[in-house]
């Protein structure tokens, strides 16, 4: 039940001023990690490069998620020489991650009550995806900004049609599929979500079908102009090779960090969805079901931090169901808003309690739901472990080196970018930081003498002495996530 307006600004206040802590909490070590593959090679091939308009025409690959790539750039702007670069640029993610928490609290409050909001936003804080995504140099919480601000207008629109929510709706959907395409499946959710209250009656009415058509026309508007490129990124084939792991990650990486505020979420559900008037609600279970035929119909399968532009979604219904419950217990066990409110900070406690013991198994929760094969989005990922130090592992070349390394060649599992990104900061040639490029540029054929061989440590050195024809691959050092050999002809 929303709460009166009456001193209701200043438990906002103080509601988002706790969630804001949490999250600040629980990010405050993964601001300061190395780069990954995906953000060097943001950094390196999109934001480096002269204008927001060469960004937007070079999409060649995913990770020119070109709406956050030039927000980015422009951020980069104000960069202060005092500070870390990569610190620096994740702030910006942060800064997107802390806007979510807000959005939620802000524009979800009257629709469920900050009693239900509160526990959710927290328990979402406290959540191992948020710690990943609002620190990485990604355009996943950037997206969700959109998302939300999406649902937001398309509400307003359904209940007050005017120019202003539809011209919201399709700015926020614009910038939504121009940070990520398969943002689309948020807006088709949003379209789901609101679908009850139109009903079969009105689904052809000019209010819903703008609802519907609108987010196709943002990105046909978006990427028609580089059409070409669009086309040759969808045909990348890029993704995960089981469709069974894919759905698993997918519908894992949301419930279990989510469980403490989802199971009386469940609850609330099956109480108002037991009333015959309110059976019409039901359509909303499709928006949970959204990643089913994705994964299923494709080949290679979409990773699952595809569906991270549904979170919002699933968060709303979680608040909603959390309302339902909240509401259940106040009519029947006539309990007091003050008694309501003090739940919902238990339910708070609970959700940060939970965030701190993820962390503890996080490691055996990969492990098991990933089988430790580097395809894990949500619990562990190897650009999570401590082991993972490619500055380190430059730094340590240089150092033996004497300033003077060879030649040196980097797996694709190694992290190439990552690597190039921290040897060309250290004053490496960038001549001698040889990868394979990416398609349809050919492989590397051959390697000097003498070249330092870096892998991944979990690689099998065999495949690389066989490729490139060597005697020898002798060991040098192991560095934590990768090790090092000298190639010998």
């Amino acid at each position: 039940m929303p709460e009166n307006k009456s001193g209701n600004n200043r438990l906002q206040f103080i509601a988002l001023a706790i969630i804001c802590c949490v999250a600040v909490y629980f990010i405050q070590d993964a601001i300061f990690r190395d780069l990954w593959f995906d953000e060097a090679l943001t950094i390196i091939n999109f934001m480096q490069l002269p204008n927001p308009l060469a960004i937007y025409r070079n999409y060649v690959i995913p990770n020119n998620q070109i709406v956050y790539t030039i927000l980015l750039k422009g951020w980069d702007c104000l960069y202060p020489q005092s500070m870390s670069v990569e610190l620096f640029w994740r702030l910006f993610s942060v800064v997107t991650g802390l806007s979510v928490l807000t959005l939620m609290l802000m524009l979800w409050q009257k629709k469920c009550g900050l009693t239900a909001i509160f526990p959710v936003a927290t328990a979402f804080a406290a959540s191992i995806p948020f710690m990943i995504y609002a620190t990485g140099l990604r355009g996943y919480m950037l997206s969700m900004v959109w998302i939300v601000l999406a649902m937001y207008c398309a509400g307003s629109w359904t209940f007050r049609p005017n120019w202003r929510n539809a011209s919201g709706y399709f700015i926020f959907s614009l910038l939504a599929v121009g940070t990520i395409p398969s943002n689309l499946l948020a807006s088709a959710g949003i379209a789901i979500f609101l679908f009850p209250y139109f009903g079969f009656k009105k689904v052809f009415s000019a209010k819903f079908i703008y609802l519907a058509l609108t987010p196709l026309a943002a990105i046909a508007l978006f990427y028609l102009p580089i059409l070409k490129q669009t086309l040759k990124v969808i045909n990348l084939g890029e993704g995960v090779p089981s469709s069974e792991l894919a759905l698993k990650m997918t519908y894992a990486g949301f419930v279990i960090p989510m469980l403490p505020v989802l199971i009386p979420a469940i609850l609330g559900w099956f109480v108002f969805l037991s009333r015959k008037s309110k059976r019409k609600f039901l359509w909303l279970a499709i928006i949970l079901l959204i990643p089913i035929p994705v994964i299923i119909t494709r080949n290679p399968a979409p990773f699952p931090r595809v569906f991270l532009c549904l979170w919002p979604l699933w968060l709303m219904l979680t608040g909603l169901g959390l309302f339902h419950f909240m509401a259940y217990l106040k009519s029947h066990f006539k309990i007091s808003l003050k008694n309501l409110r003090i739940i919902s900070l238990l339910l708070a406690v609970a959700a940060f309690g939970w965030g701190i013991a993820q962390r503890q198994f996080n490691a055996e929760l990969s492990s098991k739901l990933a089988g430790g094969n580097g395809l894990d989005d949500y619990f562990y990922p190897y650009y999570m472990q401590p082991d993972y130090q490619p500055y380190n592992l430059m730094k340590k070349i240089y150092a033996e080196a004497d300033g003077r390394p060879a030649d040196l060649y980097f797996s694709f599992n190694a992290a190439p970018p990552a690597i190039i990104f921290y040897g060309v900061l250290l004053g490496f040639r960038q001549d001698g930081l040889l990868y394979d490029p990416p398609p349809p540029r050919k492989k590397l054929e051959d390697i000097p003498d003498g070249t330092l061989v870096i892998l991944s440590s979990q690689e099998n050195p065999d495949g690389i002495k066989q490729r490139f024809h060597l005697k020898n691959l002798q060991p040098l050092f192991k560095q934590g996530y990768h090790e090092v050999f000298k190639a010998e002809k």
